[in-house]
């Protein structure tokens, strides 16, 4: 027989599991059209972007899937630190990250552009290794 507390626990990680993305810890599509939903009953605009890591499936070929959870880590280690602002940054596939943020498309366009330069340059460390995306 389960106990409240260990039931309680139980529905806490399936929720987490049904909203967040493992690899990342970021929310999922799930969180994201919830997030949207709400996000749409407000009259203020908002911007949804979306950002890929390109040759995602060529290199989880290549190197693996330890190398790729590795990747999307740091990815979303950096995507963090470039997005305070975003109202959500979640996971929506294996390679792709999707930002929500209040605002105009000037907004939307600026912090697209800094999200680009800083990953052309500046590579992404992660197990001793670097890489450029």
């Amino acid at each position: 027989m389960i106990g409240r507390e260990q039931r309680r626990r139980q529905q806490e990680r399936i929720r987490y599991l049904a909203e967040n993305d493992v690899v990342s810890g970021l929310p999922n599509h799930n969180r994201l059209i919830t997030a949207l939903d709400e996000t749409l009953r407000r009259v203020r605009p908002h911007r949804l972007m979306l950002a890929g890591l390109p040759n995602f499936d060529r290199m989880r070929d290549l190197e693996g899937q330890d190398f790729v959870d590795a990747l999307v880590q740091a990815a979303t280690m950096r995507l963090r630190a470039l997005t305070p602002e975003a109202i959500l940054l979640s996971r929506e596939e294996s390679d792709e990250f999707a930002v929500l943020l209040q605002g105009d498309e000037a907004d939307a366009h600026h912090l697209a552009s800094r999200i680009i330069a800083d990953f052309r340059s500046n590579p992404l460390g992660f197990g001793g290794r670097t890489l450029r995306v």
